[in-house]
């Protein structure tokens, strides 16, 4: 919902974002119940009605209110269903909502939408005079708020989340806040940043966070408002709404690669836990009651080892001293549960980026537990993608399906290949002649390639769900299909695996052949292989065996682009593009490809 009533013009310039378009949410099928903020364009320093005289930003839309966007509100799509929203924020510039108290049901929502578009366009069509369609505006904008607010079988304090869907087309990071406030106490208020790189974000921020610091019974404002930008902000909008989600409904669209790890996950599975300690792996203050005053939370440490055999990782941010705190965890029996634990009196936010740094995984697959609000906002304003929960829900959020990954026999041992690339990485650092080519040689690094099987299938469905960074055709397949490609006559799918002498990686890539086009449709790589050049090894093989003739299909997302910059170290380039999928090949007159750091085998099954 929004100011149809003011804005209906359409946004011309649609070029290069068709592709982030698709991955917003069809709201039929995505939601049972949800809210209707009537979401319209508003000034931060508004002083209404000395405003219109001694401003000297004001510039009047056809109600006379401030225009603060760029072009008003464009937009993309409206429909019934869907409606997608382009704003350019110019300076003091913000999108804002009276607040919604209930949800209605999807066919209300529909009937309510319908309505809106319809008034909207009977406004644009009335012969009416300046004044009387400025009034008629204001009645028709007062009347949806009232409307939206409070039409509706389930109060928002029932819903799942507040949900946000933004897109930002350019290539600049743009600072947001969301901002909830009381109107009768603006003093009483909630208030969240997000970091918005280049693509497509969907966000859900949990109700019992808002309410501890908003009212949602007393008349609220919600307001989405870019920070510190030196120019004109420009945003993609879509639901922006209290929501009951749908528990059938495939969230990620399977063109949302960089969104989606799971087909039927509304939210990324969880990489790594990382936990507090005092008051939530045990009970009581360890510089405060010593090591014999504290109580174990046995439940929470039974998680971690259930976590730990499905390959989820675990770690600790905790404001102690490190000593000590070991001391607790050794007795525990937990001092190689953790990887890379980090027990300071820093801020949790720092914490959590060097654990981030140290996995070289998505701030969003990292999951925070703490019985701190005052951590969990901190650690939540800094890195608005991580999840954060209270230990004592500990009941409510322990069978949440973001724990919910795909098993292998592979999962067991993903602590051990880290604890392994620990191992490495200090040894490393010790070196005197820190060359990195020269380390890598002496790690013996050996690659297998061998036919995808039945017994290898689970584990490579588990790559194709959980690689982002290394995933260059971002294709997320399902186990149907994982196990058609070991009976297919065309396609020829080999899972690689990894060792050095440190240890074994086990299996880290899947790659999939089209033999008749000679085109390498699929290659995606667990990030632990990373800067090891085993994807340099991998393609440098598949050259040897195909020659220039050798095609790849790629496609950019926001994760890959870094790591695929190893097809232009390797001669190829672009050389047909359709709806977003590159075709690479090598030019006749590149560079003869040589393979001296990595030792790659063919074996059979």
């Amino acid at each position: 919902m929004f100011e149809r009533e003011i804005y209906q013009s359409h946004s011309l310039d649609q070029n290069g974002i068709d592709d982030l378009l698709s991955l917003f949410c069809d709201q039929k099928d995505s939601f049972i119940l949800k809210s209707h903020m009537n979401w319209a364009e508003h000034c931060t320093e508004c002083v209404m009605p000395d405003c219109f005289t001694s401003c000297s930003f004001y510039t009047p839309r056809p109600d006379m209110k401030c225009n603060r966007f760029e072009g008003g509100i464009k937009v993309l799509r409206d429909t019934q269903r869907q409606s997608i929203l382009d704003i350019t924020f110019k300076n003091w510039g913000k999108l804002e909502a009276a607040g919604a108290s209930k949800m209605m049901t999807r066919f209300s929502g529909a009937l309510y939408e319908t309505t809106d578009i319809l008034a909207a366009k009977a406004v644009k069509k009335l012969p009416l005079s300046f004044e009387t369609g400025r009034l008629l505006r204001k009645k028709i904008y007062g009347a949806k708020n009232k409307l939206g607010a409070n039409t509706g079988p389930e109060h928002v304090y029932a819903a799942d989340a507040f949900f946000v869907e933004i897109a930002n087309p350019g290539e600049k990071d743009i600072s947001l806040t969301v901002t909830f406030r009381n109107c009768d106490n603006p003093a009483a208020f909630f208030q969240r940043q997000f970091i918005l790189s280049s693509g497509y974000h969907r966000f859900q921020i949990s109700v019992s966070d808002i309410t501890r610091q908003v009212d949602l019974n007393q008349p609220y404002l919600c307001s989405f408002e870019p920070v510190g930008n030196d120019e004109t902000a420009r945003l993609i909008f879509g639901v922006l709404d209290f929501v009951r989600l749908n528990p059938d409904a495939n969230m990620n669209n399977s063109k949302s690669s960089e969104f989606s790890t799971a087909p039927q996950s509304t939210e990324k599975k969880a990489k790594c836990v990382i936990w507090d300690l005092d008051n939530t792996l045990w009970q009581g203050i360890l510089v405060e009651d010593g090591i014999d005053g504290l109580v174990v939370n046995q439940p929470a440490i039974d998680f971690i080892h259930a976590l730990d055999k499905k390959g989820i990782l675990n770690s600790v941010a905790s404001k102690n001293n490190k000593e000590d705190a070991l001391k607790v965890l050794e007795k525990l029996g937990l001092e190689d549960m953790f990887l890379y634990p980090q027990i300071s009196w820093d801020p949790k936010s720092q914490s959590i980026a060097n654990i981030q740094q140290a996995l070289n995984i998505g701030m969003d697959t990292l999951v925070f537990i703490d019985d701190q609000i005052f951590e969990r906002e901190e650690v939540k304003t800094r890195h608005p993608e991580i999840r954060a929960f209270d230990i004592a829900d500990f009941e409510a959020w322990k069978n949440a399906p973001l724990f919910d990954v795909p098993v292998s026999t592979e999962s067991a041992k993903r602590r051990q290949m880290y604890a392994d690339q620990i191992i490495r990485e200090t040894h490393f650092e010790q070196q005197d002649n820190n060359d990195y080519q020269d380390f890598l040689t002496q790690c013996q690094i050996t690659v297998e390639m061998e036919p995808l099987s039945e017994t290898t299938s689970r584990r490579a469905f588990e790559l194709a769900q959980r690689t982002n960074q290394m995933n260059f055709s971002g294709t997320r397949y399902s186990m149907d299909e994982i196990q058609d490609l070991t009976a297919s006559d065309i396609m020829e799918a080999h899972i690689i695996r990894c060792k050095d002498r440190f240890g074994d990686y086990g299996i880290v890539g899947l790659a999939v052949f089209n033999a008749p086009e000679k085109r390498l449709e699929d290659l995606m790589f667990s990030c632990r292989i990373q800067s090891k050049y085993v994807d340099h090894a991998v393609l440098v093989d598949f050259v040897d065996r195909v020659g220039d003739e050798l095609s790849i299909s790629y496609k950019a997302t926001q994760k890959n682009r870094k790591s695929a910059q190893i097809f232009e170290e390797l001669g190829f380039s672009v050389t047909q593009e359709t709806n977003g999928v590159q075709i690479l090949t090598r030019s006749e007159d590149a560079a003869p490809l040589l393979n001296d750091i990595v030792e790659l085998q063919h074996v059979s099954e």
